[in-house]
């Protein structure tokens, strides 16, 4: 997409933005903020600032919004102006099928509420690892970017990786870890990557597994080590069995529809065996006893979680960073389960269950004052037991995705509580992201030293080339006097040898 850039060096946010694409009308709209235009994207609209926002609906025609760009200040001098960016626009196109016509199903294929990349930001300032991600292109160059970040973002940014925060666990935090969550949930969607047909992912072909960790490590900067490889892929497979039940509850209807009418409701971008695979596996005694199992284990939950996408990490990470502790899993389950009212779920057991914990605590400090556990060790404790009975689960609760028992317990808890724990450190994070501006630089100094030699042997041969049509037009002239003598052209054939010796060497 040609896009042209235009700055006053006084006033970063007085930018012009222009970008020309066929398929739809110009329109214009405005925005004071560096717009990055997402590739490979059959859209079109022309940027002027600072006029009259403009957005564009589904029917290509033009709306005006009241939306005004805003500038915010920020209080410290040191630190550059953040420009938040307001319009939206939004462009839906029919789907193809299979045999390639358009479907009546629509689909979004451009929606331009950015992130926007933040210039100039001192290295000196820290920046909030919530708000903001770290990003690294090509050339080593390192910039923070805030915003809504979108996995159809990560797609279009080519060449540029997203810096991911793990904690202790290695589980991703912060935003860049809920970017790469997002990203790896929309690659499970991909046939190419995820073939809906596999029920099981311990049967998913290697290779398949090879190209995601090689495409999730292409677009995020993720620690070496195969623990971080393992996750990748054990998200994925948990991902592919989320899309998975979601086309079940979209389009497996046994109660309405016959099972030739399910097998023609083909998802777009999957092909018609894998679909038809997929049904014959939910029609199948196994797949429907799965199903059973899963819905009454729904149904037998004694406690719901209220925090949507947000993940158990990143809830401990947020209060670790404003109480410098680590919450206990009493903490941890109250936050998780409580909604924005302060209540908690009906029909739920939630409530009763902490005051049960909250009793059981103040009564063993009453009857142990003298004890020389830490009351969050206690609160451990009797959570686990009143949680768990005397049975320690596989997948303990209040750590999230990805922890086991093992994890969390003996030895590996012991070195964890006392800062040997398998997780990278923010300081170690930041240090490989050092290493890595330093081998993308040297890299891009080698690329550049050999385009340098191949330059300048190209030149070499052109001018021996321009030499040797000199020479040869002068012996051409001679022999054509027909008065060369024999010798002259031993001559000619001996230069001509020297030449072509000259060339290949190049």
């Amino acid at each position: 997409m040609p896009l042209s850039l235009e700055t006053n060096s006084t006033q970063p946010h007085n930018l012009k933005c222009t970008s020309t694409i066929s398929s739809i009308p110009s329109t214009k709209f405005s925005a004071s903020a560096p717009f990055h235009c997402p590739q490979n994207r059959n859209t079109s609209a022309q940027f002027d600032f600072p006029q009259n926002q403009r957005s564009i609906t589904s029917s290509g025609s033009p709306q005006t919004t009241k939306l005004k760009p805003k500038l915010v200040n920020r209080t410290s001098s040191t630190l550059p102006d953040i420009i938040e960016m307001a319009p939206t626009v939004e462009e839906t196109s029919s789907a193809p099928d299979e045999e390639g016509q358009g479907t009546e199903h629509e689909q979004k294929v451009f929606k331009p509420k950015r992130h926007r990349v933040i210039p100039n930001w001192p290295d000196e300032v820290e920046f909030d690892e919530n708000e903001l991600v770290l990003t690294i292109d090509t050339e080593g160059n390192h910039k923070p970017v805030r915003g809504s970040i979108q996995p159809h973002d990560v797609w279009d940014a080519k060449g540029i990786k997203y810096f991911v925060t793990f904690n202790q666990f290695h589980q991703p935090i912060k935003k860049g870890g809920h970017i790469l969550i997002r990203f790896i949930g929309d690659v499970a969607k991909h046939e190419r990557f995820c073939p809906i047909r596999e029920t099981n992912w311990h049967h998913v072909n290697a290779q398949y597994k090879v190209d995601i960790v090689k495409l999730i490590r292409g677009h995020f900067v993720i620690p070496d080590g195969d623990y971080y490889d393992q996750g990748i892929l054990k998200r994925t497979g948990k991902s592919l069995r989320q899309f998975q039940h979601h086309l079940k509850m979209k389009l497996f209807k046994p109660a309405t529809l016959t099972k030739e009418q399910i097998y023609e409701a083909v998802p777009s971008g999957h092909p018609r065996d894998s679909w038809i695979h997929l049904v014959d596996y939910w029609y199948s005694e196994k797949g429907k006893s799965l199903s059973q199992c899963g819905k009454e284990a729904r149904e037998n939950q004694n406690h719901i979680h209220t925090t949507g996408p947000m993940s158990y990490a990143n809830i401990g990470a947020t209060f670790e960073e404003k109480n410098k502790r680590e919450p206990s899993l009493l903490e941890i389950f109250e936050r998780t389960h409580k909604k924005k009212d302060g209540t908690y779920v009906k029909d739920t057991q939630t409530e009763n269950f902490l005051l049960d914990v909250e009793a059981s605590v103040y009564t063993e400090l009453a009857f142990n004052p003298s004890t020389s556990k830490h009351r969050l060790q206690i609160e451990d404790e009797v959570f686990k037991k009143l949680m768990y009975g005397e049975e320690a689960p596989k997948r303990p609760l209040g750590y999230g995705y990805g922890v086991k028992q093992s994890d969390v317990s003996g030895v590996r808890e012991i070195l964890r509580k006392d800062g040997f724990g398998c997780g990278e450190d923010n300081t170690l994070a930041f240090e490989q992201l050092k290493k890595a501006l330093v081998d993308v630089t040297n890299e891009n100094k080698e690329l550049v030293k050999k385009q340098e030699d191949l330059q300048t042997k190209y030149e070499e041969g052109n001018l021996l080339l321009q030499k040797m049509t000199t020479q040869f037009g002068q012996i051409l002239d001679i022999f054509s006097t027909g008065k060369a003598p024999t010798e002259f052209l031993n001559v000619a054939k001996s230069v001509l040898n020297m030449a072509n010796t000259q060339v290949f060497s190049i």
